[in-house]
């Protein structure tokens, strides 16, 4: 993974209001695969609307391309993009079980937020034709203070923290994440949803763990019994499956998932 992936272009800017935006303005003029990066971001945000924060020297970068598929097909990528992240760490140097998976879009550190991915959509003012644009922080060398990160609900993280001074720096980070974006994407193509949904599963909490779901204020719990065909999180509550689309979640057993790929 330390040499750029042939037929990516890439664009790199000193700073941008957000790499996202940036993909938006791009959608239709660029046609080839395109990888934005911004060495710092003013104006990121997370999921829902959230704010993302990123100092100097962290990570902020989103993927733009035109895949074939449904919208339901294009949500799939979340989970592609926590399989790309959780490897391109781990050949960053960070052992495999420091790392976690939560749905929907969590790569947990340690238990800690280090990473936020963010996918969104444009149309061609044209046609029908969709772009989707894979957003993806990463705190490198530092994580947001307690004091802007109130909304959030699990502590956050740096990768500095377990690899010190062997932590890559934002440009070796994206040739990792851009080499395996791309060989996931391969997978999802050849094999389906299916082996990148037990690919996931096997890095995330064991089925049968509890879990808490916030949704609006109200909370719900029920036992994690994994995610449905559409990326929907799917949660057993009484003997009967419920499956959810949105809200926060939090795990009671910091165990792994025993699926099989």
């Amino acid at each position: 993974m330390e040499k750029w992936p042939v037929g990516i272009d890439l664009f790199e800017y000193p700073f941008l209001d957000s790499t996202n935006a940036e993909g938006k303005r791009l959608a239709f003029k660029k046609e080839n695969k395109t990888w934005i990066f911004t060495h710092k971001q003013i104006e990121g945000k997370g999921s829902r609307g959230r704010a993302w924060f990123s100092d100097d020297h962290n990570f902020t970068a989103s993927f733009l391309f035109y895949p074939q598929g449904t919208l339901k097909e294009f949500a799939h990528r979340t989970f592609i993009a926590c399989l790309a992240l959780f490897d391109s760490l781990v050949f960053s140097g960070v052992k495999p079980d420091q790392l976690i998976l939560k749905w929907p879009n969590d790569v947990l550190l340690n238990e800690k937020k280090v990473s936020g991915i963010l996918l969104e959509t444009t149309q061609s003012p044209y046609s029908k034709r969709i772009a989707l644009i894979i957003g993806i922080g990463i705190n490198l060398i530092s994580s947001p203070n307690l004091t802007d990160v109130r909304s959030l609900n699990i502590l956050p993280t740096s990768l500095k923290t377990v690899l010190g001074n062997q932590t890559p720096s934002a440009q070796q980070m994206l040739t990792y994440l851009a080499n395996s974006l791309q060989y996931w994407e391969k997978v999802y193509r050849d094999e389906g949803f299916l082996y990148v949904k037990n690919a996931w599963l096997n890095l995330s909490y064991k089925l049968g763990s509890l879990v808490k779901v916030c949704i609006k204020g109200k909370e719900i719990q029920g036992c994690f019994q994994g995610i449905s065909d559409d990326g929907s999180l799917l949660l057993e509550i009484n003997d009967k499956i419920m499956e959810l689309s949105v809200g926060d979640v939090f795990f009671n057993i910091e165990t792994r998932s025993n699926a099989i790929v």
